[in-house]
This record gives C-alpha cells, structure tokens and sequence, in this order.
C-alpha cells in the first residue's frame, strides 16, 4: 500500500515528509506547484491519499478521478475540525495536527478497510446546489423543501465531518466528499 501526500504548499510537504520518514519508500509527495505534478499520482485501490490543498477546484479535480471512491482519501484542511474518532473515507482532518497525533492517524487508516458509503440523492443535490453559487431560495423551490430543512441538511453533514465554524468552504469540502459516496 503506497501513501500519496499531495498539497500546494510546499513547507507543509516538507513537514509531512519529516513526520513520515520511516516510511519513506512507500510514501510520493507531490507538489502542486511544480511542472509535472501529478505524473506520479497513480493511485490504486486501498491506497491512502492525503489532500492538503486550500485551492477547492484544485482538490475537486484531484477528488474527481475514477479510482478516489477506493482509496483512503483523508482531506487536510486550515479549519478547525472537531474529529469523532471514528474514521471513515473519505475523512478530514485539521493541518494543525501535531506529527506525533498525524503518525497515529496514519496507522490507524492503514488497518480500515475503504467501503464506499452512500449518500441520497437530495442531499447529494442541495449541495451541487449549494456549491453551485446559488442562494438558498431557489433550493426550496426546486426541491419543495423549506429552508429550515435545507439548514438543517447542511448543519447534519457539517457535524458529521466535523465541521463547526465553517460555511462556504465546508460547502465545497462537503460536495467533494459526497461526491465520492454511491448515490441512492
């Protein structure tokens, strides 16, 4: 099983490089921000990637690709994240992560097995939606659903991934990651 850390921040891969070194032979970094970046991502089932990249249609386009859905992807992300402690993929976890905590994590997603969960297609929508740079009025009329449900959709996918504070870019995090479930 090969480990992929892709991000846009190159200090941040250095980092991670040093929190993984007993790993190394298994591990690809890749940068963003060089010429032929995503050569080298040739991801399989099972494998883990890591995205740390701010950039949401950067890390959309990475997300998108066909074999996503089974590998262990874990997002990085500059928010605070109030984790669960339960792990499923794709999951997310705040760059503030200490090394120490980041090696644990990465033992532990190395021993879960990657199911593809499944998610309904109105939620699935209100969020294409909601990404889509629409306003919240427009949902209510096209799905018939008030917008205290909307609200409280987005609030229930927001805890479960254990984002608080956050709104827009929670927005966008959140399609991505539906994005990778079975719609049903």
């Amino acid at each position: 099983m090969k480990s992929y850390f892709i991000s846009d921040d190159t200090f941040f891969l250095y980092g991670l490089s040093a929190a993984t070194d007993n790993e190394a032979a298994a591990s690809v970094f890749i940068n963003l921000n060089e010429k032929e970046r995503l050569r080298a991502f040739e991801p399989v089932a099972g494998d883990i990637v890591v995205v740390a990249v701010n950039h949401h249609l950067s890390r959309k386009k990475i997300l998108q690709r066909s074999i996503m859905p089974f590998c262990r992807v874990v997002i990085m992300l500059d928010i605070p994240i109030n984790s669960s402690g339960m792990i499923e993929f794709p999951c997310l976890i705040s760059k503030t992560i200490s090394s120490l905590e980041f090696r644990r994590f990465m033992d532990i997603a190395r021993k879960i097995p990657v199911k593809r969960g499944t998610v309904s297609k109105r939620v699935l929508s209100i969020f294409n939606h909601l990404s889509a740079d629409y306003s919240s009025q427009p949902q209510v009329v096209d799905f018939s659903v008030s917008m205290r449900i909307i609200y409280r959709i987005k609030r229930n996918v927001f805890q479960k991934y254990g984002l608080l504070n956050c709104n827009s870019q929670g927005i966008f995090v959140c399609q991505d990651m539906l994005r990778m479930k079975v719609p049903v």
